[in-house]
């Protein structure tokens, strides 16, 4: 059991990718696990077969995969999850799970009930500090897991979490920015609020300084400007994709807000750098890997499984590098 499992005084985390990602439609997952990997739901439906049997988990649900060579796991419709792969103690010990004291180990899938608000909140700080570097991100990327093993331990013993204030406004600037093709209307954001349409347009501009429609209009330009210069994609094919009625009005759109037309970004390699950097308010990208520095070129091989994994279960396997 020593080897399995550690305990409280032998934790010392680190984090090594964390993000957010918004999957509009199912998607399947095949890959190695070489320490733990944390995933937490906001909405949605995972259905996920670990060597150990499968399960489902639902929003509110946080699961804890284990080291594995194989894993697979799936999103069942639109589904939102933010996720990090950490290490709870370093090699040779990185891959033995934390015991929380008389309750047993760290469980595979738990629901979190009141406590799903504060898990969100860690996992927002894993995301926008996993990337930076220097000992206050460090500090603060460990006291983020201890908060996160602390609610487990909360959740499994059957105590309720103390309800805290929570920045709304910022959740909802995330749900602009990540579903991008969704027809987010700001009656329907203001009744999930239970808000005043007007108020929340008013509040929402006070705190970043645009409208919801303006800020949404700027997420789509810049995503529009990333797949311009990353995919050969048609740009009448980007725009609609995108939501903007017509590609004239994509066209002008972009051109105010960048300077240029939407074809130069490929012919001039105008956007050699992510466009998204400079007006981006958000601490961290969403349907980004946010990866510890410094990073590896080969840091993707680490988590990949052989193609034959990927055949077998009736899947393409992704392109290398």
């Amino acid at each position: 059991m020593t080897g399995r499992f550690l305990r409280v005084e032998e934790i010392s985390p680190t984090v090594e990718l964390a993000d957010c990602w918004n999957f509009p439609a199912d998607y399947r997952h095949v890959y190695r696990i070489p320490s733990h990997h944390l995933l937490l739901i906001e909405s949605g439906t995972i259905v996920a077969r670990p060597p150990g049997g499968e399960f489902e988990a639902r929003a509110g649900d946080l699961i804890c995969f284990r080291p594995t060579e194989v894993n697979e796991y799936g999103n069942r419709g639109p589904t939102l999850i933010y996720q990090a792969h950490l290490e709870f103690a370093p090699p040779p010990r990185h891959q033995a799970t934390p015991r929380l004291g008389k309750w047993g180990a760290l469980p595979v899938v738990v629901s979190l009930g009141n406590a799903f608000e504060a898990a969100r909140r860690v996992f927002e700080t894993l995301c926008a500090e996993v990337s930076q570097e220097g000992l206050t991100h460090e500090l603060r990327l460990r006291s983020a897991v201890w908060e996160l093993l602390a609610i487990f331990a909360a959740v499994v013993a059957g105590q309720p979490h103390p309800e805290r204030g929570l920045d709304d406004w910022r959740r909802l600037r995330i749900q602009l920015e990540s579903r991008l093709r969704e027809n987010l209307t700001v009656g329907d954001l203001a009744r999930e609020r239970n808000l005043h349409p007007s108020y929340l347009i008013r509040q929402f501009k006070h705190r970043f300084g645009l409208s919801p429609k303006a800020f949404r209009t700027q997420a789509r330009l810049r995503e529009a400007a990333r797949l311009l210069r990353t995919t050969e994609l048609p740009a009448k094919s980007i725009a609609l994709d995108l939501g903007f009625p017509s590609v004239k009005t994509f066209q002008r759109v972009f051109k105010h807000h960048f300077g240029v037309r939407p074809l130069e970004v490929r012919t001039k390699s105008l956007f050699a750098a992510d466009p998204a950097s400079a007006t981006a308010v958000n601490p961290f990208q969403t349907n980004r890997f946010n990866l510890r520095p410094p990073l590896r070129r080969d840091w993707k091989e680490k988590y990949r499984v052989p193609d034959a994994e990927y055949t077998k279960r009736g899947l393409v396997p992704p392109p290398r590098g």
